[in-house]
């Protein structure tokens, strides 16, 4: 009896001291986390929408693995996206799949480099008039840089549950904030002008009223284009409640801007962005319009071009500046942001 209570003595102090020496997670780790939970449902999603639209090509979106036949891509980015959402749930659990995680994660970082490279040499040879010349894809390049080493790690026996959700949670919410943000500057600031049959001008209705100036920017760049030679159509597309009064001030700016009525095609206001594209793709088909440019402003371009695809029409870009400061843009900003997530959303509400 002496003995069992000494060994229980000897027991106590040294399995105290191994549970106090045993290293809890870091702060990183639950980052590293979140991270790879956003880019594990960011690519689930894509892909989703790959397959619910046709024309829709994914790769310039979020991760282009140009090199990669199709087939191949959609499953190498499935794999990838399934193991990244398994770690950020059970980061413990399966060594073996988390090293095979990490693996991908790192091809995909390289392919993202090559994409970049590839990038700048288009923007030299091309001569392409971009702002900020910043691919998409290095946007997607430092959320991977983030996961790496949370995949790589041993794993802690030991975390805090509430400090990591929390963590995690602000991650999460910092790349949904930031992934609209990326693509406005990434995106839509590239400006792609070219000779093309015509030039499409999106106008919301409550811009008739509120913001004169920002609707007659968008037309005044659709006329110096057809001044210029470069389109021989201007498409006038409204989106609002005011049919009439949105399409008499349409007609109004171009008419201003020299455009004669025979080249002038104005579509019937609609209440929805889709609803708007899909019949102008309509109108397009009509006039068999084949290229086309779309005038907006940077942070309307990537959900017009968005939807333009899906809509099996691939559109090149001519950013217009708008006269406003970052403070008084902030809001369009915001609900632009809004918008652009639930278009992305939108083979889940469908």
């Amino acid at each position: 009896m002496g003995i069992e209570r000494h060994t229980l003595h000897d027991l106590t102090p040294e399995t105290e001291e191994e549970s106090v020496d045993e290293t809890a997670a870091p702060a990183w780790f639950a980052i590293s986390r979140g991270a790879a939970f956003f880019v594990g449902g960011v690519t689930l999603l894509i892909l989703l929408g790959e397959m619910r639209f046709p024309h829709f090509n994914a790769s310039g979106w979020w991760l282009d693995l140009h090199p990669l036949p199709k087939p191949a891509a959609r499953g190498y980015l499935a794999l990838s996206a399934v193991l990244l959402l398994f770690f950020s749930f059970f980061p413990k659990a399966a060594p073996g799949l988390r090293r095979l995680a990490a693996l991908c994660t790192l091809g995909l970082l390289g392919l993202t480099f090559w994409n970049t490279w590839r990038f700048y040499q288009h923007v030299a040879g091309a001569q392409m008039g971009t702002e900020v010349p910043v691919p998409f894809g290095l946007h997607v390049a430092a959320i991977l840089i983030v996961i790496v080493p949370g995949l790589l790690a041993a794993g802690w026996e030991r975390s805090s549950f509430f400090k990591d959700f929390l963590v995690g949670m602000l991650t999460v919410a910092t790349c949904l904030a930031g992934f609209p943000l990326a693509q406005f500057v990434c995106l839509g600031k590239t400006d792609d002008r070219c000779a093309a049959d015509a030039v499409v001008v999106f106008a919301d209705g409550a811009e008739v009223g509120k913001n004169p100036n920002a609707l007659a920017d968008r037309v005044r760049a659709a006329g110096a284009l057809y001044r210029d030679g470069k389109i021989h159509k201007v498409v006038l597309a409204g989106r609002g409640e005011s049919s009439d009064e949105t399409q008499n001030a349409l007609r109004r700016l171009a008419t201003s801007e020299r455009i004669p009525d025979g080249d002038m095609l104005l579509i019937s206001p609609v209440m929805e962005m889709e609803a708007s594209v899909a019949a102008t793709v309509k109108v397009l088909e009509d006039q068999k319009l084949v290229r086309v440019l779309v005038a907006a402003p940077f942070y309307q371009l990537p959900r017009i071009k968005l939807c333009c695809q899906r809509a099996g029409l691939d559109v090149h870009t001519v950013p217009v500046r708008e006269k406003l400061r970052l403070l008084e843009l902030r809001p369009s900003l915001v609900r632009e942001a809004t918008a652009l997530w639930l278009c992305y959303l939108q083979p889940l509400l469908m």
